[in-house]
């Protein structure tokens, strides 16, 4: 095991215990819920906004800028136009679940970039692609838990969206997801099996996966947790990987440039604290901070302007 492991061994961890804090200090589920969920969107913006503004900054390094600017606003007016189709017709909870489906692929690709980043040959892209889908089929099982097509305030998003009538009518969603996630978690553990064959991978580390994917899959699948959870669970992780890496990297660069890292992030925490902190500012938190029109949109800009650091877009569309 190396740093790439490591890392997401201690991610991992680290998110059961606060989870499990989470349902031990608050004693009813629209309590811990909602905690979880606003510590989720706070720590999602801080990783929207402080990578939009690397990834700006990063191209005034390249040859042209001027394009890349280009591209950025264009790719983030397609999000935008997207996005607001989508709620224009009322469909929020679709949204929400093909909004997850672009987050794989946008997860995916990340995994790739940082593998190749750290040369770790324990990782290859079959163990990757079998995660990332085995992650999905958790998030399939547990939509059968009502917390799926809940707003983050708890409450039926809308009556008219054609995930809810499906859910709403003899339990024909939970059914789908069950079966979606089944079919997803098998796939990954053929990915893992494949991988085997394909690469130097110890067949020990791969028996253990295959046993990881079908026994958390198992238990999901005979005991669903909160949507919630698992959806919470897979964007903390994606972000907190994003930001101890970067936390590395510009600590080996120079003491100003992991000082500036740090107050971003704080600099963006700071209004949402500020905000939960006074008695007067929960119609606010739950307009904006809460409000899954807003998070899903700045996801969907965030995963489209975020294919322009991929090696493929950036010799295609930027040279």
């Amino acid at each position: 095991m190396k740093e790439y492991w490591y890392t997401r061994v201690g991610i991992a961890v680290g998110l059961l215990l606060f989870f499990l804090a989470a349902d031990v200090i608050f004693e009813d589920n629209f309590t811990t819920w909602t905690f979880i969920l606003l510590t989720t969107t706070i720590i999602g913006f801080s990783h929207y906004f402080v990578g939009s503004f690397y990834q700006l900054q990063a191209f005034q390094r390249l040859e042209k800028p001027a394009k890349a600017h280009f591209w950025f606003l264009g790719l983030s007016a397609v999000a935008v136009i997207v996005s607001a189709g989508f709620l224009l017709l009322g469909q929020i909870a679709l949204f929400s679940f093909v909004s997850i489906g672009y987050f794989m692929i946008h997860g995916f690709c990340n995994e790739i970039t940082l593998y190749e980043k750290t040369k770790d040959k324990i990782a290859n892209r079959w163990t990757i692609a079998s995660v990332v889908l085995a992650l999905l089929g958790l998030i399939f099982l547990s939509a059968a838990h009502p917390s799926s097509l809940f707003s983050p305030q708890l409450e039926y998003i809308l009556r008219n969206d054609f995930l809810i009538q499906l859910y709403l009518s003899e339990s024909i969603f939970p059914r789908i997801g069950l079966w979606a996630g089944v079919v997803s978690i098998s796939i990954a553990v053929l990915l893992q099996l494949v991988a085997v064959f394909r690469s130097s991978l110890k067949v020990a580390h791969a028996s253990f996966m295959v046993l990881l994917l079908i026994s958390s899959g198992t238990l999901v699948f005979l005991y669903p947790p909160s949507y919630i959870h698992i959806f919470s669970a897979f964007l903390l992780y994606h972000f907190l990987v994003w930001f101890i890496f970067y936390l590395r990297r510009f600590s080996e660069r120079s003491k100003s440039s992991l000082r500036q890292y740090i107050v971003m992030h704080i600099l963006v925490f700071l209004p949402f604290i500020a905000l939960l902190g006074s008695g007067t500012a929960y119609s606010l938190v739950d307009i904006f901070i809460l409000n899954s029109y807003v998070f899903l949109l700045l996801t969907t800009i965030h995963i489209t302007v975020s294919f322009m650091s991929e090696n493929w877009f950036k010799e295609r569309f930027l040279n």
